[in-house]
Formats: structure tokens, C-alpha cells, sequence
């Protein structure tokens, strides 16, 4: 066999190679149930800052077990005016007070904890950190919850490997989907919705204890 024949032949054995493995990750990915996920999520996870950049600590706190990181504000990061959006963001004097308690409650939601023990089985999920627990059911049906004050709709459901959690109130939307990754860290992809202002994914990852 020449040469050129037998480079053609082991690019087709690497090409068929990676194939099965992709294949084979996609079908393991399908064959995971909500109770294999959830083993995989439970744990203490303490937040990678080096690997978060899409997260800031709010200003004068600096490490410690205190509620630490939010949404980077930063308008070319993250936050950007939709398309078409001529009208100039409306100020606080502008909002109800049912308004600013909602946003209030979206601001919290956004936040990260340093340290967050999950508490995972098929048909709920539990965070504990700084600010106590909250316990979601996983059945993806809406159910109204209380934060800062105000009223909030939540979902919360898994999807193959992941958690999908969405929470909403009337003008805003936090979409957020919990992933343990293939070097074994937990993954936070998060995005905010709203009328005039909308934020790119943003990345926030965990290292387990």
C-alpha cells in the first residue's frame, strides 16, 4: 500500500473514531435519568472566580462566606439595549413600588454565593448558602414564590444532564442551567431578559469540596 494510501485510510479510522465517541457521549448524555443527574449536582460547590468573569463582587464586600457576586453591570459586557429601543430607560422615580420590588427580587436571584451546597433528587432540588435554603420542585410546572418581597413565577426543570431553573415576574426573565462538566466542576450558564435591556450568557463555575 503506498503511501498516500495509508494516510487516506488512518484519516478515515480517527475520522470513524471520533465519531463513536461523539455518538457514544451523546447517547450516554441520553440515556442519563433525573436521579443520575441529580447525584451528579449534589454536593458543596465553592465558586472559581479566575473562571467567572461574568460575575462581580458587589462593592465593599471582599471573600468571606457572604453573598459575593451578581451579574457583571458593565453595558459592554453585559448589558446591552434591545434593537429599536429609542426611548431612554425609565429612572426609579418612573417605577411603582410594585415595579422596584420586583426588580429588587431579579437583583437577588442574580446573586452567587461563595460557597452553595446543593441538595438534589428527582423531584426537587435544594440550594443552601448564606441566605438559607430555597426548595424547588423539578416538574417544570410554574409555581409562585417570594423574594424580596415580591411575587415571582418559577420553573425548574431537569433536561438530560442539566437543571433548568427560570424565574419571572412581569417585566423580566433570569434563565439559568446547572451543569456538572466533563473535569468534574459545576457549571452555571445564566441570562437576563427584559423589555429594553437583555444580557449575553454569562459563565460561573464551582469547584467542589
Amino acid at each position: 500500500m503506498s503511501t498516500l494510501s495509508s494516510r487516506g485510510a488512518w484519516r478515515t479510522r480517527a475520522a470513524f473514531g471520533a465519531a463513536a465517541v461523539v455518538l457514544a457521549t451523546g447517547l450516554q448524555a441520553q440515556n442519563v435519568t433525573p436521579a443520575d443527574a441529580a447525584t451528579r449536582l449534589s454536593g458543596t460547590w465553592k465558586l472559581n472566580r479566575e473562571l467567572s468573569p461574568g460575575f462581580r463582587a458587589p462593592a465593599g464586600r471582599r471573600g468571606g462566606g457572604a453573598v459575593a457576586s451578581r451579574f457583571n453591570a458593565a453595558p459592554t459586557l453585559a448589558l446591552q439595549r434591545r434593537p429599536g429601543g429609542g426611548d431612554p430607560p425609565p429612572t426609579a422615580s418612573d417605577r411603582t413600588p410594585e415595579e422596584l420590588a420586583a426588580m429588587a427580587a431579579m437583583r437577588e436571584l442574580q446573586q452567587l454565593a461563595d460557597e452553595i451546597t446543593i441538595t438534589a433528587t428527582a423531584d426537587r432540588v435544594t440550594f443552601t448558602d448564606v441566605r438559607g435554603e430555597r426548595t424547588y420542585g423539578t416538574d417544570g410546572k410554574s409555581a409562585k414564590i417570594t423574594v424580596a418581597g415580591a411575587e415571582v413565577s418559577a420553573k425548574t426543570k431537569w433536561d438530560k444532564t442539566a437543571l433548568k431553573q427560570e424565574f419571572s415576574t412581569a417585566s423580566s426573565k433570569l434563565s439559568q442551567t446547572w451543569d456538572v462538566d466533563a473535569d468534574g466542576r459545576l457549571v452555571l450558564i445564566a441570562r437576563v431578559e427584559s423589555l429594553r435591556l437583555r444580557t449575553a450568557d454569562q459563565k460561573a463555575v464551582f469547584d467542589k469540596k
